[in-house]
């Protein structure tokens, strides 16, 4: 009893430093979201600022690559102002990738007179997108597809983007593979760039209009039990089934664990494969990392029973109901530790 209560003990100061991880990477990831920058929302905007309402319509996203945090989309965009300033003249989308290879045609070459007043202008956009993914909750995270608009030539203070709600969003038949459509939102933002860029006596701007099209998506959760955590119990019961097996069958007994803690390695680098390089534990990592808890549990356990000499039936019945009671702990460490995991993501 009292080598199953130090094993016991062992597995549970692994968790907790498992989940003093978790808690460290959470605060990191806050951290960096805090500091991302001199983009903040715009509470007002300046009275002599001229309003330009801009919505957008996504037809396709296709090519969503997360090892890159990059993806394709096609979509519709348009103008409606009042003014002097023609703010399709000047528009810039921040994050594009490879301008070179972007695509924006005007679908009305003249600015279109609308029975309110304003004038009117329909774009179609298609191009290459970098949003970076915060992959602190994969295979569980929630991702958003976002579009930067922003005037290049005119301050805060000459023009501001509002978003126009009706109309804007995206199609019913707009699906990404892997992934599930949520919801859009917007944001009214302003970027200060902290600088003139040399020509603050011309009148050069410092503060920008920002305008930000989140199209938010998340994984389906099937792929995370079917794909990723079936294959993994599934090792894990292998692994297990040494606390069933005669004490005696000492071979056995440290082959399949050993083995089980090849196979884990082999499988975590499957799915790591397909990830960019993060400097910290995604949510399937932490998993993981309960997982050889486990399984090295199980092979420490397999060898103290091999180096005990099992003398008699009353010894090898006293090793089996060690080995049962370790399994059951086991079960029961590891299903509370996945559902910590999980629910404190």
């Amino acid at each position: 009893m009292t080598t199953l209560w130090r094993l016991l003990s062992l597995l549970a100061l692994c968790l907790g430093t498992i989940a003093t991880s978790l808690a460290s990477t959470t605060v990191s990831a806050n951290a960096q979201a805090e500091a991302s920058g001199t983009i903040s929302v715009l509470e007002t905007p300046a009275a002599t600022a001229e309003v330009v309402n801009v919505g957008m319509y996504v037809n396709t996203v296709y090519q969503l690559e997360v090892a890159s945090s990059t993806y394709y989309l096609d979509a519709y965009l348009w103008f409606k102002w009042k003014g002097d300033i023609d703010p399709t003249a000047t528009m810039e989308i921040t994050n594009l990738v490879e301008e070179w290879g972007a695509i924006v045609t005007p679908l009305n070459e003249e600015p279109m007179l609308l029975p309110d007043g304003h004038q009117y202008k329909l774009l179609k956009v298609e191009g290459r997108f970098m949003q970076p993914f915060v992959l602190a909750d994969y295979p569980l995270d929630r991702q958003k597809l976002s579009v930067y608009l922003e005037d290049s030539t005119h301050g805060a203070d000459q023009l501001v983007y509002v978003m126009d709600t009706e109309g804007s969003g995206y199609g019913h038949m707009l699906a990404i593979p892997g992934w599930q459509i949520s919801n859009w939102s917007s944001h009214q933002l302003q970027h200060d760039y902290g600088s003139f860029f040399g020509a603050e006596k011309a009148g050069s701007a410092s503060v920008y209009s920002t305008l930000r099209f989140d199209l938010e998506i998340a994984r389906p959760v099937n792929f995370f039990i079917w794909k990723l955590m079936l294959p993994l119990v599934i090792l894990l019961m292998a692994s297990w089934m040494v606390l069933v097996l005669d004490p005696k069958l000492v071979e056995v007994r440290t082959a399949l664990p050993a083995t089980g803690l090849l196979t884990a390695v082999f499988l975590q680098q499957s799915y790591s494969d397909g990830l960019p390089e993060v400097g910290y534990l995604v949510l399937i990592d932490k998993i993981y990392a309960v997982a050889y808890a486990m399984i090295v549990l199980t092979l420490l356990r397999a060898i103290w029973t091999s180096r005990t000499e099992l003398s008699g039936d009353l010894a090898v019945a006293a090793a089996r109901v060690m080995d049962r009671k370790l399994l059951v702990g086991q079960v029961l460490l590891f299903t509370a530790a996945v559902a910590l995991i999980v629910l404190a993501r």
